[in-house]
């Protein structure tokens, strides 16, 4: 018994290599049936196959629309700035004659930083400055800071700084309340913020986003405006006149054996040539 995987394989390749001959065979049949009956081939419309490409056009638009869209919209998210707010009543307590309270912010490169505060006591007033870690360190264990290294520095009863970050890091934000306005415990309201901008991954995400979106509206315009085409008068193509020797049926489209008189499939009589 042979191998059933080999036989599966020649039954394929036959059908295979038939395939392309019953196709050619089944053209022919038409072509003659046709001849025969009215001598000339069916009237072919172009304006169907011009609806066709239309309708398959609109398709792909709107498929491209809806994948430009969903790609924008991942870039637009996934590279979207960062925006961060803190906002609290801060009590600063007075230590070794004087009070202070300092805010860490890890900062990236490209990050605005703002601070905003107003007192609560109503004469109250308070300095605050921006420094580096390092420069931090050094004014704890009790080196000045000069004025070079201050990256921000505002007083007054309410206020606001602002600094553009170049460097990735650490930064202190000190709260310095003035000795001679301040009673203690000295109350002041903060709010932080820090914003980071979406650089150019997020502006190519909101650009492929848009034109995905104009791609879709062009799809959706040509499905609503597309009309149905009047007909044209007929093309009509001249068919050679059949081979000689009736190799088809013109009752069935069979092939004809060459020495049959009858049709072997529908009995018809075969015509002469």
């Amino acid at each position: 018994m042979g191998n059933p995987a080999s036989s599966l394989q020649k039954a394929i390749h036959s059908l295979v290599s038939v395939l392309p001959i019953s196709l050619r065979l089944f053209y022919h049949r038409h072509m003659s049936w046709i001849a025969e009956h009215s001598g000339t081939t069916e009237v072919i419309y172009a304006e169907q196959a011009q609806a066709l490409d239309v309708v398959t056009l609109k398709r792909n638009l709107v498929i491209v629309g809806v994948a430009l869209v969903v790609v924008g919209l991942v870039l637009t998210v996934l590279m979207a700035g960062r925006y961060e707010v803190k906002a609290e009543n801060r009590s600063i307590e007075k230590k070794n004659g004087y009070g202070s309270y300092a805010y860490i912010n890890k900062l990236n490169a490209g990050d605005e930083f703002i601070a905003e505060w107003t007192c609560t006591q109503p004469k109250g007033e308070l300095r605050m400055v921006l420094i580096t870690e390092s420069w931090f360190n050094r004014w704890t264990s009790g080196q000045d800071i000069p004025k070079s290294e201050l990256l921000a520095d505002s007083s007054g009863h309410q206020g606001k700084l602002t600094y553009s970050v170049r460097a990735e890091g650490i930064y202190y934000l000190l709260l310095l309340p003035e000795a001679s306005t301040a009673s203690w415990p000295f109350s002041v309201a903060v709010k932080l913020e820090s914003r980071s901008g979406g650089g150019a991954g997020w502006l190519l995400g909101l650009a492929v986003m848009a034109g995905g979106v104009i791609v879709l509206v062009i799809g959706f315009v040509k499905k609503g405006v597309a009309q149905p085409m009047a007909p044209s008068p007929p093309q009509v193509q001249q068919v050679a006149p059949a081979m000689t020797g009736q190799q088809y049926c013109v009752n069935c489209g069979a092939q004809l054996p060459s020495d049959a008189a009858f049709c072997p499939e529908c009995g018809t009589a075969r015509k002469p040539t």
